[in-house]
């Protein structure tokens, strides 16, 4: 199965073929068609929705992936593997994937499972924490631009896309407002700064091409594979029944108090419209159990 295949490889192997069948659908994405979503005009042939539905989905699929694993050793093996695939993510500048795996593991369904967390060797719960620290949303996920910016590496797709459209979103409430007062002030700054972010940011680091060539031609299929629409996976509220069944849940995750930290995927800031999100993940992290050592 995809499964299979893909937790036999090497972490190395698995962190490039992530990047490439990410970056496959995203190096379709030209700046106008971002400037169309945030306009509410994405149109049929806009490829922009097909990144988000593929992050979302691979996401999903992880997660699936571990929660239906059994014994729990296996569980615990996957775990694992996924933690060294992100750091070999990071090593090589693929912050997109990086971002994804890390996003699946932090998620509540895994993150709340104690027994899991706490057959994870410490020297890789002290890489994890790391790398989440480094994909922290903390302002602005300034961790992740700074890390782009010195190693002079891609930022992943879904803050490019955030800024994206927070600039344009810019932009238009200004000549909305100029519009009702009727002014006749053109926001040359603000264009220029919707500007930079068009040339700095959208500008590639890295191509097919190149991510193609890092994948042996054995494993190349297994590239396609995860862009196969629908991947198999199951829906959220079945995870978090396997993730129950796994672990009960406490009164507090049922309504109580808890030290429960709300965050929100990343793809779905990308959204609009609020009142329809993209279709994704809701991730909601919480402190895990200290591992054995």
């Amino acid at each position: 199965t995809l499964r299979k295949r893909f937790f036999k490889l090497a972490p190395v192997a698995a962190a490039h073929i992530l990047e490439a069948s990410h970056f496959d659908l995203w190096s379709r994405v030209y700046p106008w068609h971002l400037i169309d979503h945030t306009r509410g005009q994405p149109g049929f042939s806009n490829p922009y929705p097909a990144v988000v539905e593929h992050f979302n989905q691979v996401v999903a699929w992880l997660q699936t992936a571990i929660l239906t694993a059994r014994p729990e050793k296996l569980r615990v093996k996957m775990t694992s593997f996924l933690i060294r695939a992100a750091q070999a993510c990071q090593e090589l500048g693929y912050l997109s994937a990086l971002l994804l795996v890390t996003a699946a593991l932090q998620d509540q369904m895994i993150s709340r499972v104690k027994r899991l967390w706490g057959q994870i060797p410490s020297s890789l719960w002290q890489v994890f924490e790391q790398l989440t620290s480094l994909c922290s949303a903390e302002k602005n996920f300034i961790n992740l631009r700074n890390r782009a910016s010195t190693t002079n590496t891609q930022l992943p797709f879904s803050i490019l896309c955030k800024d994206l459209i927070m600039a344009s979103q810019v932009v238009q409430d200004l000549g909305i407002s100029l519009a009702s007062s009727g002014g006749t002030k053109i926001p040359y700054h603000e264009f220029r700064y919707l500007g930079r972010i068009l040339t700095k940011n959208l500008t590639i680091t890295h191509s097919r091409e190149q991510l193609r060539s890092n994948i042996s031609p054995e494993h190349l299929p297994l590239k396609d594979d995860l862009l196969a629409n629908p991947l198999p996976r199951l829906k959220r509220d079945k995870l978090f029944e396997l993730s129950y069944a796994l672990e009960p849940p406490a009164s507090a995750e049922l309504g109580g108090a808890d030290q429960v930290v709300s965050t929100t995927n990343p793809l779905n800031l990308v959204s609009h419209s609020p009142a329809k999100p993209v279709a994704g993940l809701s991730i909601t992290t919480r402190p895990r159990p200290r591992p054995r050592s």
